[in-house]
């Protein structure tokens, strides 16, 4: 069995492979760019270049404020709070490094003042059409973490 966890940072995603036997291993040692390897896990780095810049800032956005209407508006959340603070690093380092960019963000409208340091106001800056969607993907988020 293969298990994937992916975790989002500095532009590429980082995923831990847990391999339950020597074939699969292999398949992995082969196609993967392996990091490092701890017994039978691995740590991957797998770089995706087909995001553009933009494309990373609006990923990023969107999934701040959809996590930021789970936690603040359902009182719950589905990922643990570390996860939200490296997201959020990880924007705000991308908006400092492209300024200009950001700008073009579907969502610098309501994030243009983001620092990092907290989601709890996003949900409130949200116009219908975005609060529709969001609050949509929360909801949908919220009943597939508690199945």
């Amino acid at each position: 069995m293969i298990k994937l966890i992916d975790k989002w940072f500095n532009n590429a995603v980082y995923l831990t492979v847990k391999i339950d036997n020597t074939e699969e291993l292999k398949i992995f040692e082969k196609v993967l760019n392996i990091r490092n390897q701890k017994g039978d896990v691995l740590e991957v780095i797998w770089g995706n270049p087909y995001f553009t810049i933009l494309e990373k800032i609006n990923l990023l956005c969107k999934w701040l404020t959809v996590h930021s209407i789970i936690y603040y508006v359902h009182h719950t959340n589905i990922v643990s709070d570390q996860i939200f603070d490296n997201n959020c690093k990880q924007l705000v380092n991308m908006i400092e490094n492209n300024p200009e960019i950001f700008k073009e963000s579907h969502y610098h409208y309501y994030m243009h003042d983001f620092d990092g340091s907290t989601g709890f106001d996003l949900p409130n800056r949200l116009n219908l059409h975005h609060a529709k969607i969001m609050g949509d993907i929360a909801d949908n988020l919220i009943r597939r973490h508690l199945k």
